[in-house]
């Protein structure tokens, strides 16, 4: 099983590991990760591995594969040791999304009494789903609550449960623990400027749709596909299976 080192560390960019298995000629396990995968709430990372472009990550039977672009046909073989290497940029984007997201529905429950149901992540956006409906007033208070919050630059916790395994929890501030699974930044003050994008009934439900702005900016950080860091370089083969692999 890949080891998952973005759970040690979200802010590690670049590593090495091994390729233990490819499938279908671009599809790439390794012996460890700092790609998180794709799920149903939240977008997956995106960088390369060995100098060849990941596009997409998935996990799948416990374990977490990296789909590269198929043109042109990777150069890679099971037990070369790669550098893989994060599009940071779009991976920070997300984190900052994501724990805006939290911190919103945390205040949203202490302030106004209402749980979120739901909450989904996109490249650039982020979206709550809640049961109750909210005033527009009552929806400016939350999000100006939350705004003093990324001010105050509250300390942001994720961590495994001490009895549930596989379970992991985060905490901001003095707000209650929330169940979570995903990237978080550490401390509010990372998020930057939280925008209300719409407030629209779906299907019976209220969704507040947000994004995040720079920190110290007034503009959105929209990263484009050009806007990220330097591919890196790949590393030759043969090497022998136990060099610097330390998964």
């Amino acid at each position: 099983m890949s080891h998952l080192s973005f759970y040690d560390d979200s802010y590690e960019r670049r590593l090495t590991a091994r390729v233990m298995a490819i499938e279908q000629g671009h599809r790439v396990l390794l012996t460890r990760t700092v790609f998180f995968p794709r799920t149903s709430t939240e977008p997956g990372d995106h960088g390369w591995i060995g100098g060849h472009r990941v596009v997409d990550v998935v996990k799948e039977d416990q374990q977490v594969w990296h789909s590269l672009e198929p043109e042109p046909a990777p150069e890679l073989a099971v037990d070369d040791v790669v550098v893989i290497e994060l599009d940071w940029a779009r991976r920070y984007l997300i984190m900052r999304t994501h724990s805006a997201l939290h911190l919103l529905g945390s205040v949203i429950e202490a302030e106004l009494g209402h749980r979120a149901v739901a909450g989904v992540v996109e490249e650039r956006s982020g979206y709550l789903v809640l049961r109750s409906d909210l005033g527009e007033d009552e929806v400016e208070r939350a999000v100006s609550v939350a705004r003093e919050e990324i001010r105050r630059g509250l300390e942001i916790r994720a961590y495994w449960d001490a009895e549930r395994e596989g379970f992991r929890w985060c905490e901001y501030g003095t707000y209650p623990r929330m169940p979570d699974g995903g990237l978080h930044v550490r401390s509010t003050s990372e998020i930057g400027d939280i925008e209300l994008l719409s407030r629209a009934r779906r299907k019976g439900k209220l969704r507040l749709s947000f994004c995040v702005n720079a920190p110290g900016s007034g503009s959105h950080l929209r990263p484009t596909a050009g806007q990220s860091n330097e591919p890196a370089s790949r590393v030759s083969r043969p090497v022998p299976a136990a060099a610097s692999d330390a998964p």
